[in-house]
């Protein structure tokens, strides 16, 4: 896999003789050849290994499944097995830590932990409310998607790490208030974005 197009060409011909002679060996050569990637970002969502270990296996399971609807003329394959990734990570989260709407995001500078509660929709809520905070989660990550990755890697480490300001400058070796403004000019978008959604 020399070049871009010569990987897409390769994961083509795997992905064809996984979907049509259904190869095991082909299967096995796909995920080892984007296990790390995937992994490496389902780690900067959770920060546990355990549970990134469990989310990257998740992944792949889902992925090898679809197969068959995966388009290149819609994005690179790690581009859709990212965004496979992102979902798993979206529905962990939303099983582990009932979050509130982000209308309440806090915009100012402190730490406190607990103000991260305000920065997703509440989905602790009776099961329609719940399937539209759902796709609203959903909608949130395909947004945050848009934005550069340094910005995305700090949201999701503020997000769903539950790190503070300083864990995650240390870790992207950037300064404290860069990682705020990052931080603070994603939600404020994310506000301007969404905020006017209400529960049904």
């Amino acid at each position: 896999m020399t070049s871009e197009r010569g990987q897409e060409r390769e994961i083509r011909r795997l992905i064809d003789a996984i979907v049509v002679r259904r190869s095991h060996r082909a299967a096995d050569k796909l995920v080892r050849a984007y296990y790390p990637m995937v992994y490496r970002s389902v780690f900067l969502h959770v920060m546990s290994r355990e549970e990134a270990e469990n989310l990257t296996q998740e992944t792949f399971i889902a992925a090898l499944r679809a197969l068959e609807s995966y388009d290149a003329g819609k994005g690179t394959f790690a581009t859709w097995l990212l965004r496979i990734a992102s979902n798993k990570v979206i529905d962990s989260h939303r099983r582990t830590r009932p979050v509130v709407s982000l209308e309440s995001s806090s915009t100012t500078t402190d730490d406190n932990r607990n103000s991260m509660r305000d920065e997703l929709p509440d989905v602790r809520a009776d099961p329609y409310t719940t399937t539209a905070n759902i796709d609203l989660l959903h909608r949130v990550e395909r947004f945050i998607t848009s934005e550069d990755e340094r910005s995305q890697t700090v949201y999701r480490m503020r997000l769903y790490g539950q790190r503070s300001f300083q864990d995650i400058a240390a870790a992207l070796d950037m300064p404290e208030p860069a990682v705020k403004a990052r931080y603070y000019r994603l939600i404020a978008k994310l506000r301007k974005e969404f905020g006017n959604e209400r529960e049904p």
